[in-house]
């Protein structure tokens, strides 16, 4: 005789919710909850953010973009310090979404914002929200695609503008897939490049950082993406976005 099957609900309303700790940017909830079959009552913790703009669906957007040099194609990525992992990571550009803005709108303010280059064409928006780790969280995003033109890159002057603490590299790195030189600057490493064209040689960027923002940009041809972040991880962290995303174009390319 085969076990019974038992049909558990769908959904489980929480029981009671409590906050236990509540700071600027984040909040710690203890969520009580009825487990199993017998709907015992359980405990679990979850974090949440505290800053996502009034009449907004989503926290953060993140900005796909695609730079178009003659007949090649490249992604457009950061490289960024990270408090919580006291690393460098790698990732697209992405951030908050302000109060009034779409998605949409904030995707293109942060690739501005971080990078200094414009979109000449936004192509699509994510539907409904995404969560990036709804295991302990509710912090959800969408995904903005987007085309950046090469007239873009023309003349761009350094125009940052930080916060308070913050250290910003003017780098602008077009890569080819090669071995990485590393060298050391006190607790930050730079990754050395091999630069693809002596016309790209004086490009500068104009960023406008949040205090205490580290960000150097990479923009790397999108064939050589999976490749790209497979030895970026050697080095330092790659958001699981970008390393899912990479796997994925890997695969339909």
């Amino acid at each position: 005789m085969s076990p019974p099957c038992y049909r558990l609900p769908l959904c489980r309303p929480l029981c009671k919710t409590r906050t236990v700790y509540e700071g600027r940017w984040i909040s710690m909830r203890e969520n009580e909850y009825g487990k199993g079959i017998s709907n015992s009552i359980q405990s679990y913790e979850s974090v949440h953010r505290n800053s996502r703009a009034k009449g907004n669906d989503v926290d953060a957007a993140y900005i796909i973009a695609k730079l178009f040099i003659g007949s090649k194609q490249y992604f457009i990525l950061i490289k960024e310090y990270r408090i919580p992992v006291a690393q460098f990571c790698l990732a697209f550009p992405h951030g908050m979404v302000n109060e009034g803005e779409t998605t949409a709108d904030a995707g293109v303010r942060e690739l501005l914002e971080e990078t200094g280059l414009n979109v000449n064409k936004v192509l699509s928006c994510s539907e409904g929200s995404q969560l990036l780790v709804p295991t302990f969280s509710d912090v959800s995003v969408q995904f903005v695609t987007a085309e950046v033109s090469e007239s873009d890159l023309d003349n761009i002057a350094t125009k940052q503008k930080l916060d308070d603490g913050e250290f910003i590299e003017h780098a602008l790195h077009f890569i080819r897939v090669v071995p990485m030189r590393i060298s050391f600057c006190g607790q930050c490493v730079t990754i050395a490049y091999e630069m693809m064209g002596s016309d790209l040689d004086n490009i500068a960027t104009k960023q406008k950082l949040d205090d205490g923002e580290f960000i150097e940009v990479v923009i790397v041809e999108c064939r050589s993406l999976l490749q790209f972040v497979q030895q970026a991880s050697e080095t330092m962290n790659v958001e699981a976005v970008l390393y899912s995303f990479a796997i994925g174009y890997a695969m339909s390319h």
